[in-house]
């Protein structure tokens, strides 16, 4: 598989030297066992890892190629030396949430000129968008706003769902701070060599050589050239979903009682320690760590995890497993055909309703065996058919062969689960818990 140097370089962040690895499969390397364990050495210049197996080989895997996963590293080694626990009291009382979002949404100001042209549903709907947005969010989108034309409701709802268009440096209030953020984050200078560099004029180069962008709070924002998809025509509200994020937390600190979204997953620690959502977050909040913070409320993109603040203790964990969803969702498993819809199916199938559980889940899809629809039942059909000698392929049996009526005989006999995604069933690959704790097993009484 050929990668361009774009996509060489996204690798490289995401599988940096020391990552621990758990093959699946090796594409043409058959006697490399499934469940094997290695640690990336370096990302080469054509994106391949190139790996020291825990067995001593070290052969190189391939991206989209070979099936893989990340072990987490919070089964290693401790992500940080502190924890910020989760205070026993959550949730505010019912009055006290309604007081608290009423209070936070009466500071929200709509675009000037815009809110007398929308709908009364147009109107809700935008009130709440900008009520759920981050502080990254609500940087972008203001500045945004100022390099595109905003003129209607529509013409803001869509914008509001474009923010991948743009790129947000920050901290980076003007050059110099635009240029230190470059020199640090995007071109890896060493601290030592700060004090050497005319950061006025590397902020000034690096704005020439973009799209023009603009200066908004803290940040230099300007536009990637990427397409923009409208998702609303004025017909079609109920249909938008906000779904651009896999967990986001409502925090509160002592100097911000309002509190602030965090949409994760936050990638500073693949992006060099670009800061993003939590660095923007914090800063916002007025304070220096998660541990200052206090979480209200806490969401999940997967709608069948629910009462998050009831699987964790610690804050710290629960942002972990959060930005690792993320990921896995992002990667969307290197390209595998309907691998979304195996993840939902086999959460279903598990009754999963806990993050930790759904993200094993996710790292763990050989162990499913998956149809999603009729073309992969036929398929089924088929190749059961051949194996059981029903058929021969070439003959004119085979060609009057009703594959999908047999499909559904072998899907029955099998004792296959059907879910709202397909048909799925657990097979006998070894099932590895990195995330959360494996079921403890009944003891036999004598």
């Amino acid at each position: 598989m050929v990668y361009n140097r774009e996509m060489v370089q996204r690798i490289k962040a995401q599988y940096p030297a020391g990552t621990r690895i758990r093959l699946q499969f090796m594409s043409g390397e058959a006697d490399i066992p499934s469940g094997i364990t290695g640690t990336v050495d370096f990302v080469d210049d054509i994106g391949q890892l190139q790996m020291t197996w825990d067995n001593g080989r070290a052969l190189a895997l391939v991206p989209g190629e070979d099936a893989f996963t990340i072990i987490p590293q919070s089964k290693q080694e401790p992500r940080m030396e502190e924890t910020s626990e989760i205070p026993e009291k959550q949730h505010l009382t019912e009055n006290e949430g309604q007081n608290a979002q009423e209070q936070y949404r009466q500071n929200i100001r709509f675009p000037v000129g815009l809110s007398w042209m929308a709908s009364p549903q147009e109107d809700l709907f935008i009130e709440n968008r900008i009520a759920e947005m981050s502080p990254k969010e609500r940087l972008m989108l203001e500045a945004a706003m100022q390099m595109t034309p905003v003129e209607t409701a529509i013409d803001f709802i869509n914008l509001s769902f474009q923010l991948y268009c743009y790129e947000i440096c920050y901290p980076a209030k003007d050059d110099r701070e635009l240029g230190e953020y470059v020199a640090r984050y995007l071109e890896y200078g060493k601290d030592s060599a700060l004090s050497y560099i005319d950061k006025e004029k590397l902020g000034r180069q690096y704005r020439t050589r973009q799209s023009p962008g603009v200066f908004i709070g803290s940040a230099y924002v300007f536009p990637t050239g990427q397409t923009a998809q409208p998702v609303y025509d004025g017909t079609n509200l109920p249909e938008l979903r906000d779904d651009s994020y896999s967990v986001k937390l409502k925090l509160v600190s002592a100097s911000n009682k309002e509190g602030v979204w965090l949409r994760l997953p936050d990638y500073a620690e693949v992006n060099n320690g670009r800061p993003d959502e939590l660095r923007i977050a914090l800063d916002t909040l007025g304070v220096p760590s998660l541990q200052e913070c206090r979480v209200l409320e806490a969401v999940c993109v997967l709608p069948n995890i629910q009462n998050l603040l009831e699987q964790y203790d610690s804050l710290d964990k629960l942002v972990w497993d959060g930005n690792n969803l993320g990921y896995v969702l992002d990667e969307q498993w290197q390209g595998k055909p309907h691998a979304m819809k195996q993840f939902q199916a086999a959460m279903e199938y598990e009754g999963c309703d806990r993050l930790d559980f759904a993200l094993d889940i996710s790292q763990n899809l050989h162990c499913y065996n998956f149809l999603p629809d009729a073309a992969a039942v036929i398929e089924h059909g088929k190749k059961a058919a051949i194996e059981n000698g029903l058929v021969r392929p070439g003959t004119l049996t085979a060609e009057s062969f009703d594959y999908e009526s047999y499909g559904h005989q072998q899907i029955q006999n099998a004792g296959m689960i059907l879910t709202d995604y397909g048909y799925i069933w657990r097979n006998e690959e070894s099932f590895y818990y990195d995330y959360s704790q494996a079921p403890i097993k009944p003891e036999m009484s004598m």
